[in-house]
């Protein structure tokens, strides 16, 4: 693609190049759950590991009280507890590249000024002035 031309086509954002509203609506909804599902997920790393393998051992017994997402979440931290290699890949994924929240981003102020301070001055202000006037 060069100069938003692919292939001999125009491929800019225009109403003509969006998907339909239900393809929007069913995109927000997989992702909605997706984020349901690693919420659920965090809250059962916050946990002792007591209180889990009670969960656990009670998601099997009971399975009428747990949603398909409960146990689904409870075997993929069980499976990160027993697997190094899994462990390894969700620390990669979840906190090492792990996305920033772009609205704390847009509540910084931007930056205005920048202080300088030299905590072992070579020269003293004296000298530095000369310097900077070559009169050294």
């Amino acid at each position: 693609m060069k100069n938003g031309v692919k292939n001999g086509e125009n491929t800019q954002f225009n109403s003509n190049n969006q998907p339909s509203g239900e393809a929007k609506s069913e995109g927000w909804k997989r992702k909605k759950s997706a984020q349901a599902f690693m919420d659920k997920v965090m809250e059962y790393q916050e946990l002792s590991l007591e209180e889990f393998e009670r969960i656990e051992k009670e998601a099997e017994k009971s399975k009428a009280k747990y949603t398909i997402r409960d146990v689904m979440a409870i075997k993929y931290v069980s499976k990160g507890l027993k697997s190094d290699k899994f462990l390894l890949d969700w620390v990669d994924r979840h906190v090492s590249k792990a996305q920033f929240n772009k609205e704390d981003e847009n509540q910084k102020e931007p930056i205005s000024k920048y202080i300088i301070e030299i905590v072992e001055p070579k020269y003293s202000q004296e000298e530095f002035r000369a310097l900077s006037e070559n009169k050294v």
